[in-house]
């Protein structure tokens, strides 16, 4: 009921951002590969720009779960209250950055 609820408030793709397993690093100024655990993909902060299928093919108005996961790694999108992902928590609960 909960992921339901984060779901209709927060939408789907911010709620797998959050729950699924990713490793975001960023490799130089607003720009960060995403590992996840069978792809890495390049995200432009700045531009909301993502190498994914779904970014490319779809082009979500507010950015892929990839966007978005950089986006609450850097604290800038709010995190839903749904079981997160490890890594996530981790860098939540030290301030939002690396």
């Amino acid at each position: 009921m909960r992921q339901e609820l984060a779901e209709a408030v927060h939408g789907k793709r911010t709620v797998a951002a959050a729950r699924e397993a990713m490793v975001a690093v960023e490799i130089a100024e607003d720009l960060w590969n995403v590992y996840t655990t069978d792809e890495v993909y390049m995200v432009a902060v700045d531009l909301s720009a993502c190498t994914c299928p779904d970014a490319q093919y779809r082009a979500p108005d507010e950015g892929c779960k990839h966007v978005r996961r950089v986006e609450m790694r850097l604290g800038e999108r709010d995190v839903p209250d749904v079981r997160l992902d490890p890594t996530l928590k981790f860098h939540t609960q030290q301030g939002g950055s690396a």
